[in-house]
């Protein structure tokens, strides 16, 4: 079996991170690296608007066949759905559940509109649907996050 991957020229970012145990693995631990998915994934707020973002599907977020991968389409309304249940003072909420389904596909270079509406916010739990469109205004996935207070 072989494994692939992407090799990555300047990971880690440090000499201290990249302190690795005697059999040359890093401690991934020690690297202490925040970067916001919405940074990832390109995500950026839509303005004026609380509850939308939007995304250019690039090279990076497709499938082989040229499309938004599936797991990029998960994450992101994940992202969005937690975002939008989690914008007030009330106790932090995490995903325990998420649901998504996919209409149609998203090719490489579309331009997709997040928006997500808050179904129910309470102390201890909360649910959310996001809906991606596509830019002529047709319905790419639907996703129902559901998450609760720890």
């Amino acid at each position: 079996m072989r494994q692939r991957a992407r090799v990555i020229s300047d990971f880690p970012p440090t000499p201290e991170a990249s302190r690795a145990s005697n059999d040359g693995v890093v401690d991934f631990d020690a690297l202490e690296i925040e970067v916001p998915l919405e940074r990832v994934f390109g995500l950026t707020p839509v303005p004026e608007t609380q509850n939308q973002w939007s995304v250019e599907v690039s090279e990076s977020l497709v499938n082989p066949m040229g499309n938004l991968h599936g797991g990029v389409a998960l994450c992101m309304a994940e992202i969005v759905g937690n975002r939008t249940l989690n914008s007030s003072n009330d106790p932090v909420l995490y995903t325990g559940s998420l649901q998504l389904t996919y209409s149609r596909p998203v090719p490489l270079g579309e331009k997709i509109t997040l928006t997500a509406e808050t179904l129910h916010r309470g102390r201890t739990m909360g649910v959310c649907r996001v809906a991606a469109t596509l830019s002529n205004g047709k319905l790419a996935t639907t996703a129902l996050v559901v998450a609760y207070a720890r």
